[in-house]
């Protein structure tokens, strides 16, 4: 009877051990399926990359430039992630190594002055077919058919006759528009990049000034005067001065766009024209400065495909600077603050935007607890 007593205690006692045990392994369960994890695999959806496709794209061309072994996966390289401040660390490092690899331009470069490295000559196709697949080949057509301008960005010669051929076009298949904005600036002419010596010595000539001092503004004047668009709609030249800079950038001649655009209330939506593989980059450039600007606009990027004529090199970078323009949109998009920033990643993200200081003043909110999103003005985000 006593042994018969032992067993049911010690039967009690090996059930509740059981019992315990099962709600222990089911909380770990319950916890670990509840936990937010946090992956740049997964975080690729901001940046526009959200189809398998689209991955294996970017893997691949991570591979080729050997930002990752090829033995290893993108998800090996930066795996899941239990702390948000980890993931912010890994975005660094992808946008870090993408400028390295994938931008590979210096000091004040242009990209006709870098030469490829031999990894983006291999397997161009290859490498084109990647790029097309993350949208920096084929044309991007408006989704607006009623705008109030065309804004034409500046580029080399041969990019803004593309520019303007474009709009033209556009306006053509019916887009409704009421005026054009050709933006440019006091970018000094390249021999050879924007034409020959004989070409731009008779565009100097034509507007009756020193070859030196021939700029892009020059450029686009006289490609838009000699394109089907002339005299048919109000156009507006606005020539953005270089500054302490080398010269204009996208950022600067933006900023000269909102001060003008104070004085012309009437513009509330803008359609600019860029061409590929440059349409995603100038994009996020342009949502950067409007929202450090706080200045609400409506307004989309389209461009042409990519000419036969652009070298592989220019369209990877391409790529290389959209990611890294884009980031910060992608950092406030996740709209958390990081918990007690080292000095080191608060240090490591000014070094590397330190040539663009409105769009680190943007990411500053990061590291702050009271830091509130701030909402983009582009209709396509």
């Amino acid at each position: 009877m006593k042994d018969l007593k032992n067993i049911n205690k010690h039967g009690i006692i090996w059930n509740t051990i059981l019992a315990s045990a099962f709600v222990i392994v089911s909380l770990y369960h319950y916890q670990s399926k509840n936990m937010k994890t946090y992956s740049l695999y997964d975080t690729l959806d901001n940046y526009g990359f959200s189809t398998i496709e689209q991955k294996e794209a970017i893997e691949n061309l991570m591979h080729k430039s050997s930002i990752i072994a090829m033995d290893e996966s993108l998800q090996d390289k930066f795996p899941v992630r239990r702390d948000y401040k980890e993931l912010v660390k890994d975005i660094l490092e992808f946008v870090r190594l993408t400028q390295e690899h994938l931008t590979i331009r210096t000091g004040s470069q242009e990209r006709w002055e870098v030469k490829p490295p031999e990894w983006m000559m291999q397997n161009i196709e290859e490498n084109f077919q990647n790029l097309k697949i993350l949208g920096f080949v084929d044309a991007i057509k408006p989704t607006n058919t009623t705008i109030d301008t065309l804004c034409v960005l500046g580029s080399t010669m041969k990019g803004m006759e593309n520019r303007i051929n474009y709009s033209d076009l556009l306006y053509k298949d019916g887009l409704q528009v009421k005026s054009i904005i050709l933006l440019a600036g006091e970018r000094k002419v390249a021999l050879g990049v924007d034409g020959t010596k004989e070409e731009l010595t008779k565009i100097a000539a034509d507007f009756q000034v020193d070859f030196s001092r021939l700029t892009e503004t020059h450029l686009i004047e006289e490609v838009y005067k000699n394109s089907h668009l002339h005299n048919k709609l109000p156009t507006y030249i606005i020539d953005t001065k270089a500054g302490d800079l080398p010269r204009p950038t996208t950022q600067t001649t933006i900023l000269e766009l909102i001060k003008w655009l104070k004085q012309h209330e009437d513009i509330t939506n803008i359609t600019f024209v860029s061409n590929q593989p440059y349409v995603k980059y100038q994009e996020a450039v342009i949502k950067e400065v409007l929202r450090n600007s706080n200045f609400p606009m409506d307004f989309e990027v389209v461009g042409s495909a990519r000419s036969e004529k652009e070298q592989i090199k220019a369209v990877i970078e391409a790529l290389g600077s959209y990611i890294f323009a884009k980031t910060p949109d992608v950092l406030l998009t996740l709209n958390k603050t990081i918990d007690n920033p080292d000095l080191t990643l608060m240090s490591s993200f000014k070094e590397l935007y330190a040539k663009q200081p409105l769009v680190y003043h943007n990411l500053e909110t990061l590291f702050h607890h009271d830091a509130v999103e701030i909402t983009g003005s582009s209709n396509n985000h």
